[in-house]
């Protein structure tokens, strides 16, 4: 199961940065709920890929910070299934 607990992290500090609250980020997403946003905070799931380009606007994202954010928890997702796959052959 893919994690994204620095994604979680970067978005949380970002729209914190820009003053939003959870609801009032939804709000303005549109068709979101704020427990999404919580879910997405704490790294449950990402963003949809529909919710990115407003997302980048509103909290003031850097296309290039937002991509290496992500590259970083899907660093981490592919050495956790590597180095278990491992050592389960052991």
């Amino acid at each position: 199961m893919a994690e994204f607990k620095h994604l979680g992290i970067f978005l949380k500090a970002k729209r914190a940065t820009t003053n939003f609250t959870q609801g009032g980020l939804a709000g303005e997403l549109g068709n979101v709920h704020s427990q999404f946003i919580s879910n997405w905070e704490r790294g449950l799931c990402a963003p949809p890929t529909h919710c990115f380009p407003k997302l980048i606007s509103l909290l003031k994202i850097d296309k290039k910070e937002l991509v290496r954010v992500m590259m970083k928890d899907a660093q981490t997702d592919i050495e956790a299934r590597i180095y278990k796959k491992k050592a389960n052959k052991r």
